[in-house]
């Protein structure tokens, strides 16, 4: 971190973070398409909605890195200032991970309850 903007954080950790939610997204989506694939061929309704709900879990999950990755920017000190960027997720278990779980203002920013 920097000493001018302590919500700065070297671009590798960032995109290190970016990378691991984007990789659990993919990996239950592999794990929905595997059950859409199974209903689909034997023509069955699922026994829960779980499966499915997943599909809306990732929607949201890579509507919120979207988000994230637009608002970061550059600090002059050369690294990614997060504060900002972290205010426009709005899943708090994605943001905690993104914001490398430190205490962040932007904790305070969402009222909105997560869905999934």
């Amino acid at each position: 971190m920097c000493a001018t903007f302590p919500t700065c954080e070297p671009a590798t950790t960032v995109f290190q973070r970016v990378a691991a939610e984007l990789g659990a997204a993919a990996y239950d989506l592999s794990r929905v398409e595997t059950h859409v694939a199974v209903l689909a061929e034997n023509r069955v309704a699922p026994a829960s909605v779980e499966q499915l709900q997943a599909l809306d879990r990732i929607g949201q999950q890579l509507r919120v890195l979207e988000a994230f990755l637009v608002s970061a920017s550059t600090c002059r000190c050369g690294r990614i200032d997060i504060d900002q960027a972290l205010g426009e997720v709005w899943l708090e278990a994605v943001r905690k991970r993104l914001g490398g779980g430190h205490g962040m203002a932007a904790e305070a920013a969402s009222a909105e309850p997560e869905l999934w």
